[in-house]
């Protein structure tokens, strides 16, 4: 899921909807619907700073 995590983070950094994002990426990791709250709700949390793990160094 780290993956994904990354993936959904570089396509919002380049001004993709986090709907639509979310779901494409689920679709392509063929995620569950809880792995894709918790993977939104990871990646709403990277974007405002508190999580720093999935960002590149």
């Amino acid at each position: 899921m780290h993956k994904a995590a990354e993936e959904v983070y570089f396509l919002l950094n380049r001004g993709y909807p986090v709907t639509s994002t979310t779901r494409f990426i689920g679709d392509h990791y063929q995620l569950s619907e809880r792995q894709r709250l918790a993977l939104a709700r990871t990646i709403d949390l990277a974007l405002c700073g508190v999580f720093s793990f999935i960002r590149k160094k």
